[in-house]
């Protein structure tokens, strides 16, 4: 199983020694937001607001910005679940 993207974030900046409001200063993204993407309650922006601060803040954080991008986006695409056989 991958890591999870907010606790990717969550280690990289507790690493850094950085604060939510130290990151909320650097990266103009209120710090509630930062913790919900750390929290991984990516609904509470819609999809493309959430790549932006996504990447912004994985590029603050010095990580890979466009992987945790892809891995969001991936998780985001709708899975299609096999359909049951009509029984007949």
């Amino acid at each position: 199983m991958e890591p999870k993207i907010g606790r990717i974030l969550e280690q990289a900046r507790q690493e850094l020694g950085i604060s939510l409001d130290q990151a909320e200063q650097a990266t103009k993204i209120r710090a509630r937001y930062l913790q919900e993407l750390e929290r991984e309650n990516f609904d509470v922006l819609p999809p493309v607001y959430v790549q932006g601060s996504l990447r912004t803040y994985a590029d603050y954080l010095g990580l890979d910005a466009e992987a945790l991008v892809r891995e969001f986006k991936h998780r985001q695409t709708p899975r299609e679940d096999p359909q049951e056989p009509v029984p007949g």
